[in-house]
């Protein structure tokens, strides 16, 4: 693990953290790119709010299942 690199911040793993799709990321990366991803879902679209999305890994895009909103729920 000391030679992988964070595909997020592109920096060896702090408090490395996998998802359940197999991708290893700093837990604060992770963290915060799964709640951006999901307020940015929330935001005015053409005028209409459009529905929260679900948390997604931001690496593939694959769901997260489990996800608690506070960095839980991830292996």
């Amino acid at each position: 693990l000391s030679t992988y690199i964070c595909p997020i911040c592109l920096s060896p793993p702090t408090n490395a953290t996998m998802t359940p799709c197999r991708h290893v990321a700093c837990g604060p990366c992770l963290f915060t790119a799964v709640k951006t991803a999901l307020r940015r879902e929330t935001m005015m679209m053409d005028g209409a709010i459009r529905d929260e999305g679900r948390p997604r890994c931001p690496i593939c895009r694959a769901l997260i299942q489990g996800w608690d909103g506070k960095g839980g729920g991830l292996v």
